[in-house]
């Protein structure tokens, strides 16, 4: 009887071994994830700091050159490609504005050109870090694109001629052509051990 509590007390130990093994692991991916969130926040902090001033400096040429400069699409230039969560929620909230909705899709045709193709607009306005928390319907734990306004009204008031079932197959894509480029960097750019 003795002997089977003892390999009993054993079995009760090795398994705790392996628990404090794996606790031990999630905590340093934590610290790891930690470090590259704040690593990342002070990037794209640094990163609307320069685009808010390259936006003043193109202010201050079109005031020279005489060139009429719209500052609500200004405002939406600096901000885009959107690298956060809070910053595409920030998006939404100001889209509630008419005068940022009209500049947001101004700045859009703007980026989407003569060419049409869908993939290029969704890169200068979501940042691969922020779609691989997205997909079109919100499935596998993640995020919906279609509940954001910005694709949902915005995008396909300026793709309006490609009709919506083949904006979402090319926003689709192009989430998915996004994830595949964001597992790739993670994979050529693994995380620094601590």
């Amino acid at each position: 009887m003795d002997e089977k509590i003892a390999e009993n007390q054993r079995q009760v130990e090795g398994r705790l071994d392996v628990l404090d093994h794996r606790i031990d692991a999630m905590e340093k991916v934590l610290c790891e994830n930690m470090t590259n969130r704040n690593e990342t926040m002070a990037q794209n902090r640094l990163m609307r700091e320069c685009k808010i001033i390259l936006a003043k400096v193109q202010q201050s040429v079109g005031k020279i050159t005489g060139d009429i400069v719209d500052e609500a699409i200004v405002e939406v230039a600096s901000v885009l490609p959107l690298f956060t969560i809070d910053a595409a929620m920030e998006v939404e909230e100001k889209l509630n504005e008419h005068e940022y909705a009209t500049a947001m899709k101004t700045h859009i045709h703007t980026l989407k050109g003569a060419s049409g193709d869908v993939d290029p607009v969704m890169r200068k306005l979501f940042a691969d870090e922020l779609l691989y928390f997205y997909n079109w319907d919100g499935r596998k734990e993640k995020k919906a694109l279609s509940n954001l306004n910005l694709v949902n009204q915005i995008l396909f008031d300026v793709f309006v001629t490609k009709g919506r079932l083949q904006l979402e197959k090319e926003v689709k894509k192009a989430v998915e052509l996004s994830h595949n480029r964001f597992k790739h960097k993670k994979k050529n750019n693994p995380v620094k051990q601590l």
